[in-house]
């Protein structure tokens, strides 16, 4: 992961990886001592892989994105409409992007990114494929996404940390 301008990063090493529950986790070998904060986001070459949650000096506790807790925010292509990506509970590389409107514009194979409407991930992380679509309640559209990220391989990742994150906080108290 290159570095994004406003975000600190930190390589890490996961030193424990939950994968068969609802809500898995990461145990990560960095902690304040070496920089890492709460709220920031953990990232591998593959996409998102969770969110550091707790933090002890030498060690981090992050919530794993196949857990059915976490959610980002995502957008099909380059330029296209944003939605809510989850794990879909199921499969190893398989997601959800939810509640997307009904004339966005896409096709089978778009490419998904985190969107940068969040202030945990920098814009711009490719994230996996689109694939099929449905209409949800008559009001919105939901895309199945094949994750680029295989999580059953995870060991280097990199935390992110929105530099701004604390003043932008501060609005919404």
């Amino acid at each position: 992961v290159s570095s994004r301008p406003g975000f600190e990063m930190i390589p890490a090493e996961v030193v424990k990886i939950s994968r068969n529950k609802q809500h898995n986790y990461l145990i990560l070998n960095k902690g304040y001592a070496d920089g890492i904060k709460e709220n920031s986001g953990v990232v591998a070459r593959g996409g998102v892989i969770g969110i550091v949650d707790a933090i002890s000096e030498h060690h981090c506790f992050a919530f794993s994105f196949q857990n059915s807790d976490v959610s980002i925010s995502a957008r099909i292509g380059s330029e296209g409409s944003s939605g809510l990506l989850i794990w879909d509970g199921i499969h190893n590389a398989g997601a959800i992007l939810k509640e997307l409107p009904l004339q966005s514009k896409y096709s089978l194979g778009d490419t998904v990114y985190t969107s940068g409407h969040s202030l945990l991930f920098p814009p711009d992380i490719p994230l996996g494929i689109a694939g099929k679509a449905k209409v949800v309640n008559g009001a919105t559209n939901q895309v199945s996404v094949s994750l680029f990220q295989d999580f059953s391989a995870i060991r280097y990742v990199t935390v992110v940390h929105n530099d701004a994150f604390d003043e932008i906080e501060e609005f919404m108290e």
